[in-house]
């Protein structure tokens, strides 16, 4: 069992509350202690003590918002809540606490346990996305950490921290889990190890992870629309519309590119994207400053 997971189940069996166990957790594992917060947590239990909700669901917002509040507020907390809905509304008929324990609290005992589990493992998986990394390599063997958990957070990492200062070091990543899940261990700590190494000692951007957030927080703050030259022209009606029109194919051109607007209207002269000078980001780096 993995370490986090037995850690919950026994927070869960000393009688912590679904929420209690939960920010507990999360304080664990960012190395925190906050007796304040984890005694203020307990009013979430039931469902905010009225079963109108559920503790586990609560509990991993909060958990969430612990290590990654700005994201946990805008994308993370309202993405876990989609899930939770998706998931335990159609299987209990609702996925706040009285729907879930059916008027039997001896269900509480039977359903709540896996319902926490699940719902921190959704929450632990979105905070992965956001590269929130809970331990290093040599401590997760150890412990007995699901080989492909590992695996995604090194692909996560070169993504994140390498970027384009080391193209190669996605490429090594992803062929390290590629190769730990075919190979398995304890053999796949080898192809795992050279990845981490690799991505220890490669140079260092965040500039594309910087870029996407920063493009999608502009997507939800810009009512935008897509130029009509750029939209598909390949459906009776589309000239009509004015679809496709004026469009020029960049391969017909030399080099395969054309100047010719691609942003909507309303983000023209908008940038997102700024390589660092370092690596083979260089090259990016001088190309805009040209």
């Amino acid at each position: 069992m993995e370490p986090d997971i037995k850690k919950l189940n026994q927070l869960l069996l000393s009688g912590s509350c679904c929420s209690q166990a939960l920010v507990s957790l999360g304080l664990t594992l960012k190395g925190e202690e906050n007796p304040s917060l984890l005694k203020a947590s307990a009013s979430l239990c039931l469902g905010v003590r009225s079963g109108l909700t559920c503790g586990a669901l609560t509990g991993a917002a909060m958990m969430m918002a612990l290590f990654e509040p700005e994201a946990a507020y805008s994308e993370m907390i309202p993405e876990l809540a989609d899930w939770f809905q998706e998931n335990y509304g159609e299987i209990y008929g609702g996925s706040d606490c009285r729907s879930i324990l059916g008027d039997n609290m001896a269900n509480k005992a039977l359903r709540c346990p896996q319902v926490v589990e699940n719902t921190y493992r959704k929450a632990r998986e979105l905070l992965e996305d956001y590269g929130v990394d809970l331990a290093d390599l040599a401590e997760m063997l150890e412990s007995g950490e699901d080989v492909r958990f590992i695996a995604r957070r090194i692909v996560i990492c070169a993504a994140e921290d390498v970027g384009n200062a080391d193209p190669m070091a996605l490429v090594v990543a992803n062929s390290a889990a590629q190769a730990a899940h075919f190979i398995g261990l304890p053999e796949a700590q080898l192809p795992l190890a050279q990845a981490v190494c690799y991505i220890a000692n490669a140079p260092k951007s965040n500039a594309c992870c910087t870029a996407i957030f920063s493009a999608r927080e502009e997507a939800r703050a810009v009512q935008s629309t897509v130029s009509k030259h750029l939209r598909d022209a390949h459906y009776p009606g589309a000239n009509a519309l004015g679809h496709g029109t004026g469009y020029k194919y960049p391969h017909d051109y030399p080099g395969g590119w054309v100047q010719q607007q691609y942003m909507p209207d309303e983000l023209i002269g908008h940038k997102y994207y700024f390589p660092k000078d370092i690596g083979a980001e260089k090259a990016l780096h001088g190309k805009q400053k040209n």
